[in-house]
């Protein structure tokens, strides 16, 4: 009989694990540095929230399926990746600081609202897009 409520409630424990991690659709980035290596995916379904010293060097693909908040360092201009916003609702970038985008993707039927000026170093693609830039700035930069 302990036997076999110690495997029920190990088999409940991991169940309650897998939806947990499920469940954590979020990612906030206080004061860490993370670094993205060539050919990596990082895919974050839902907000991403960079505060304090943090910073990210994206050289790989980082997808985006909410808002993008830079309040700390944002991405590392030395980074060549590609962040791809794949909302399936409208995404705000915003936050404090501005952000450098070396390669920028928008692969939904939605727009991508700035709140402040952006910069894209490489390219900007716009598979099917709104871009709403009220008062601010989208630059795209020459390499």
């Amino acid at each position: 009989m302990k036997n076999h409520f110690a495997a029920l409630l190990l088999h409940v424990f991991f169940i309650l694990l897998i939806n947990n991690v499920r469940a954590q659709t979020n990612v906030a980035d206080n004061n860490a540095a993370v670094s993205l290596a060539s050919n990596a995916i990082f895919f974050v379904p839902g907000i991403v929230q960079i505060s304090g010293a943090a910073n990210i060097l994206n050289n790989g693909n980082f997808y985006v399926g909410g808002d993008f908040t830079n309040n700390g360092g944002g991405l590392k201009a030395a980074g060549t990746g590609t962040v791809i916003f794949n909302g399936s609702a409208n995404q705000d970038i915003n936050g404090t600081n501005p952000t450098v985008f070396f390669d920028v993707i928008k692969s939904t039927n939605n727009s991508v609202i700035i709140a402040l000026d952006e910069t894209i170093n490489n390219k900007l693609t716009l598979l099917i897009i709104k871009l709403i830039t009220p008062i601010h700035i989208m630059k795209r930069m020459h390499p």
